[in-house]
């Protein structure tokens, strides 16, 4: 059961400067229970009493996570803690062999004056995390950075808006967006041509 989700694209990244406070605000989080819907056990009454409480509690968690993962004994950093809610990231450290993919000779024709444009340095920067890959079930992913990273979220391009393209299991399509420290929703549309292309 569940419904399966996969990140399709991404340009959001969190810098160096930003990881601390990131790393602070998803821990941070682990204590308002208010948000939590899994869990449980005892009846009602005592999720709501839990919900009040201000301090986690094994009887209750945010879905597929540990209740206590604000325990660095459990999550020790930033990377472990995205990693546990499903995210593949990758934290740079700024050389060419940290994005080797990026440096091939054929993404970097020579201009017209025989310069040669391509980098020599990560593009992402040293101490920057990317996050890069999801594919599982829909969990409270959107609470986590809703509420706890939108503020920290940049692009890899500082001139575009960040975003985190997303396909459902049925086809659905949709982006999160971040602007203003905060994190919206995108709904995607196809458009057909009109003009049609005869295959004889």
């Amino acid at each position: 059961m569940g419904y399966y989700v996969n990140l399709v694209s991404s340009n959001a990244v969190i810098r160096a400067k930003n990881i601390s406070k990131a790393d602070k605000a998803l821990r941070a989080l682990n204590f308002d229970n208010s948000l939590k819907w899994a869990g449980r056990h005892g009846g009602d009454s005592k999720f709501e009493e839990l919900k009040c409480s201000g301090q986690p509690h094994e009887d209750t968690w945010f879905s597929w996570m540990p209740w206590n993962y604000h325990d660095k004994s459990v999550c020790p950093d930033l990377e472990s803690i995205l990693e546990m809610i499903g995210f593949e990231t990758h934290l740079h450290d700024g050389t060419k062999e940290c994005c080797i993919w990026h440096y091939q000779d054929w993404l970097w024709p020579e201009t017209k004056d025989g310069k040669q444009p391509k980098p020599k340095t990560c593009f992402y920067g040293e101490g920057t995390l990317s996050i890069e890959h999801y594919e599982s079930k829909m969990g409270s992913e959107h609470l986590f950075f809703r509420n706890a990273l939108a503020p920290y979220i940049e692009a890899t391009d500082p001139k575009k808006l960040p975003y985190m393209e997303w396909r459902g299991e049925d086809d659905a399509h949709w982006r999160w967006v971040f602007k203003d420290k905060r994190l919206y929703s995108q709904e995607s549309r196809v458009v057909w041509d009109e003009g049609l292309v005869d295959h004889d």
